[in-house]
């Protein structure tokens, strides 16, 4: 039909990556070296995705190290000064929302990630 948009669900998905990616922040310095040294920890809902959910920890990793920033705010419990808001792909290409803070236990610092699929 003219006028109609013609785009596949998976143009569509691909189309909206793009944008996402280009508007949104890039992850800090400090959470990449983080995930890249396996210094991370799980809350229990992850922990426990990690087994019965879809994504393992390389959906997981990739999702934080290829994502973007959607969002920074104050830690309100004060374990840590931020939780970042971030979402990315896994590695088939689905998007994964994940949530962490960095905080420090015997002088070491951690990123403390909880997530779940983006529908």
């Amino acid at each position: 039909m003219p006028g109609k948009n013609c785009w596949s669900d998976k143009e569509k998905i691909v189309k909206n990556h793009k944008l996402w990616y280009t508007i949104f922040m890039e992850i800090p310095i400090t959470i990449i070296k983080l995930i890249s040294k396996n210094q991370f920890g799980f809350s229990e809902k992850a922990y426990l995705q990690l087994f019965d959910g879809q994504f393992d920890l390389v959906d997981l990793k990739n999702s934080i190290l290829y994502g973007r920033l959607i969002k920074k705010e104050r830690d309100e419990a004060g374990t840590s000064t931020y939780w970042y808001i971030i979402i990315g792909p896994s590695k088939s290409g689905e998007l994964v929302y994940s949530c962490g803070k960095i905080i420090r236990r015997n002088g070491k610092e951690y990123f403390l990630i909880t997530f779940h699929e983006v529908y």
